[in-house]
């Protein structure tokens, strides 16, 4: 009988890594299904996040759109206008060198706009 109070002590012991190991596996399973929970809010916010940066990079893009574009008509209006006032010139050049008495030539009146 000896041998019997080892043995119940080795089991009883024993019971204790069990409960250990029983622990460990409840601790993983348990981040693992937090884990898993988590995966679709994570998703979400990665989505989220390039949902408005792409947002931002639009507005930008758009803004600078609107900026070049109002450039342009501005860049059109001032090549007309430096057009207009070349052909001025060589009027007054003209009437310069043909010793007209003044008043000089009038300049043609095209449609004014205020620079902005």
């Amino acid at each position: 009988m000896e041998w019997i109070i080892p043995l119940l002590s080795l089991l009883l012991s024993g019971g204790g890594v069990w409960a250990l190991f029983a622990a460990r596996a409840t601790a993983k399973a348990t981040e693992r299904a937090a884990q898993t929970a988590a995966a679709p809010a994570a998703q979400q916010a990665t989505t989220a996040d390039w949902s408005a940066l792409m947002g931002f990079w639009q507005g930008e893009l758009a803004s600078l759109r609107e900026s070049a574009n109002r450039l342009e008509v501005r860049v059109l209006y001032l090549e007309h206008q430096r057009e207009d006032d070349l052909d001025h010139i060589d009027a007054l050049e003209q009437h310069i060198w043909a010793q007209l008495p003044p008043p000089p030539p009038s300049r043609r009146q095209g449609p004014r706009k205020e620079a902005s």
